[in-house]
């Protein structure tokens, strides 16, 4: 149950969430994380996956942004979503949110280079964005 409540915090970015989802309790979990290094391991790594399905998530929104005509900043997919409804401000905001990359011993960073790398280009997307808008409006 442990591997599917991580596959599940992965998909859903929440604990509470992802416990519900696969019917165990939060604090079960909580205690068990909190007794097996490993489970924390685990939990920390699905939080870091999450964590990158969401900026890749606002990237691709920025990038359709980017790519829309400039009258509407909205375009429907093939599905149907729309998208280029995303502030670029929020999503500058939830990716300001995310902690600095965890170190691994001897100090080394993990995937610091990329992490760096995906937000300087979502600052660029959002500044891009912004400018858009304010063309627009003018």
């Amino acid at each position: 149950m442990r591997d599917a409540f991580l596959e599940q915090l992965i998909r859903l970015g929440d604990p509470a969430l992802a416990a519900d989802a696969v019917g165990l309790p939060l604090m079960q979990l909580f205690r068990q994380r909190d007794a097996d290094p490993r489970f924390a391991a685990g939990w920390q790594a699905a939080l870091g996956y999450a964590w990158e399905r969401l900026e890749s998530r606002v990237l691709a929104e920025l990038l359709a942004r980017a790519d829309a005509p400039a009258e509407t900043g909205i375009v429907r997919k093939a599905s149907g979503a729309l998208t280029g409804l995303l502030d670029s401000r929020l999503a500058m905001a939830i990716i300001d949110r995310r902690e600095k990359p965890v170190t691994r011993q001897h100090g080394r960073p993990v995937e610091s280079a990329s992490v760096a790398r995906l937000r300087a280009e979502l600052r660029d997307l959002a500044g891009e964005a912004a400018r858009r808008t304010r063309a627009k409006a003018a």
